[in-house]
């Protein structure tokens, strides 16, 4: 792996608080609102003195789903209301308002690998929209309490919703009825997400556990941390997992069996997103992104630390983790793409 990529794009995986988010900002109602950091070449960094700002615009993004290829970007708004879907290839822009809502907080997105429907959750309501037309699909799904975390299944023929009260629920795209996938957990989740197969679905929740489970709702493993857990992936060959913890905790997790792996990684500030990449040979070249009070990378291999890249302050999310895998170039024209759509 590059490390020069993966510096050279630090100011789009990491995002200060108050900027994009992809994970739900309820985790912590005390974080302080702050505008964005943009991200500068290693070679200009240097010589200037004042990084760029971010578009004031994007104070308002509550929460963020950003596809595996990088492609499609989807940004719930805070007291607007709505909802905008960027596709950085095409360069277009779709946006998504609730009807007569126009101060209401959009607290959960998701968007399909091939950016044809997207979901918005607000209040206790998950909606789903087809984007060639901007219409809802059919009738908008009622949860028993506060939508917390919305997830397309791997196939896209599926909605994964996760309540406040513990529930998770996966809906049927067609009929919106429920699917056949249905838990409920003693605790408040904060998020959740899928194997890169879509066998396993992982949650992160506020009873100091992540919980795992197969696809027809077997148990499949209950990860312990000491603290609520506020983050949870997949590294993206699916053989292991990371959790992310409020005191700090880092861990890394053998996929099929829930055991733990090397030691817990221990930063001074809570966690509140985590990646964990692999390149090539998985063991050996492997990376995670922490992002907390600062942003941690870490060698996976042996869990030594590679960099720690500090910030005024807290990074809530590592939203766009998939950058890791680009050239710095592809990564800082994308990342100009979003702002230039989101003037738009």
């Amino acid at each position: 792996m590059n490390l020069l990529h993966v510096i050279g794009v630090i100011g789009l995986v990491l995002v200060p608080s108050g900027g994009l988010r992809q994970q739900n900002r309820n985790q912590d109602k005390g974080a302080a609102a702050a505008q964005p950091a943009t991200a500068q070449p290693a070679d200009e960094a240097k010589s200037s003195k004042k990084p760029t700002k971010a578009p004031r615009k994007w104070v308002g993004i509550e929460c963020v789903a950003v596809t595996s290829d990088g492609r499609w970007v989807f940004a719930g708004r805070k007291d607007q209301g709505r909802a905008t879907l960027f596709d950085l290839t095409e360069k277009k822009r779709h946006d998504f308002t609730l009807p007569d809502q126009a101060d209401t907080t959009i607290t959960a997105v998701a968007v399909r690998q091939d950016g044809r429907f997207v979901a918005t959750g607000h209040d206790d309501v998950a909606i789903l929209w087809d984007v060639q037309t901007g219409k809802t699909l059919g009738k908008p799904i009622r949860l028993a309490a506060p939508v917390r975390s919305l997830v397309f299944t791997p196939n896209g023929k599926q909605l994964l919703t996760a309540a406040a009260n513990g529930s998770l629920q996966t809906w049927d795209l067609n009929t919106q009825a429920k699917a056949p996938f249905a838990v409920r957990v003693p605790s408040v989740i904060n998020t959740v997400v899928f194997s890169p197969n879509g066998q396993t679905i992982a949650a992160a929740c506020q009873d100091k556990t992540a919980r795992l489970w197969k696809l027809d709702g077997e148990a499949k493993a209950v990860l312990h941390h000491d603290q609520p857990v506020t983050a949870v992936r997949f590294r993206n060959d699916g053989q292991r997992l990371v959790t992310g913890c409020v005191d700090g905790t880092v861990r890394r997790w053998e996929a099929a069996t829930g055991v733990p792996l090397g030691r817990p990684r221990k930063h001074r500030e809570r966690v509140y997103d985590v990646v964990y990449y692999a390149a090539g040979n998985a063991e050996q070249n492997t990376l995670i992104v922490s992002a907390g009070g600062n942003a941690t990378f870490q060698d996976a291999k042996d869990d030594s630390t590679i960099a720690i890249i500090t910030h005024a302050t807290p990074m809530q999310s590592v939203v766009f983790g998939w950058l890791l895998t680009c050239g710095t170039t592809n990564s800082f024209e994308s990342l100009k793409t979003l702002f230039e759509l989101d003037q738009g």
